[in-house]
């Protein structure tokens, strides 16, 4: 399911939030990281609003698994109150579709403020870095001077007798925009594959692991169509077999909820299904209000 249509009103953009706030209060040690800073602020606002990372330009699938196997918020909420089962799974082999690509990412939500700026801060150390590079060089005499006297031997090698001030400043401006875009794009693919999995605390409970596909809006995902369900047909979704690789299920368990009163009915599905693992019930003395 596309991570917007989640029941988290702030999926996506709970990572953008962070790193706003990081840029806005980290510490300026000196004018080349004060405007690296500035930079990363603009690049980090561009790429979620209109950008790379925008709702306009790319859709993240998201595939949610919980270590929590036993919690009433779930029972609740993704069991039919209470009366359905949950489904233990070994997840070593799960994969993604085929051909989906290096942005795919298996790991579990980070639902911790530090965590979650510690890695934030990371994928924006690309682009931070270039960027206080680019500054001190723009405002050393010394490297200008180089660059301006390399810039001078290479005039002469083409039997050019004065120098080219003006071709001189594009060619190191072209030289900056080049290294600065790039920096920019790989700060933007990291926080691209983190955006998925930081996650507000108040979901913590969850324990959730999420399996995250990022897809450019528009196009199908290596071959299979983006569908959509819901009333309005207003969530976008993706059918896959993620265990293509084992066979039949990796089931490893089956509980009971805590007013689920299908043992017989469970067992006799897992036996026909060729399936011989525990069949437990929940420990959460809940109370049938029929």
């Amino acid at each position: 399911t596309e991570a917007r249509s989640t029941n988290d009103k702030t999926e996506f953009v709970h990572a953008r939030d962070i790193a706003l706030e990081y840029l806005k209060t980290a510490e300026r040690s000196d004018q080349h990281s004060e405007f690296a800073l500035i930079e990363a602020y603009k690049v980090v606002e561009s790429a979620f609003i209109t950008g790379a990372l925008s709702l306009n330009e790319t859709e993240v699938f998201v595939a949610s698994f919980s270590a929590a196997g036993d919690l009433k918020s779930q029972w609740a909420e993704y069991a039919d109150h209470h009366k359905g089962v949950s489904i233990g799974f070994d997840l070593r082999n799960v994969r993604p579709p085929k051909g989906s690509g290096v942005g795919v990412t298996f790991a579990p939500c980070v639902y911790e403020q530090a965590a979650k700026e510690s890695l934030i801060q990371s994928a924006l150390s690309h682009f931070v870095r270039q960027s206080v590079k680019n500054y001190r060089q723009l405002t050393d005499k010394d490297w200008v001077a180089m660059q301006a006297k390399d810039w001078a031997m290479v005039q002469r090698i083409y039997g050019l007798d004065s120098f080219d001030r003006d071709g001189f400043q594009r060619s190191l401006d072209e030289r900056i925009s080049s290294e600065t875009l790039l920096s920019a794009a790989r700060s933007s693919f990291d926080l691209l594959r983190l955006a998925s999995h930081c996650k507000n605390r108040a979901f913590s409970e969850e324990k959730e692991w999420r399996l995250a596909l990022p897809h450019t809006k528009g196009r199908d995902v290596v071959g299979e169509p983006v569908l959509r369900r819901g009333p309005d047909g207003s969530i976008h979704y993706v059918e896959s077999n993620l265990f293509q690789s084992v066979g039949k299920l990796p089931i490893t368990r089956v509980m009971l909820g805590p007013l689920c009163d299908l043992r017989k009915e469970v067992e006799e599905i897992l036996a026909v299904n060729g399936y011989s693992v525990p069949l437990l019930e929940s420990n959460i003395p809940l109370r049938s209000r029929a």
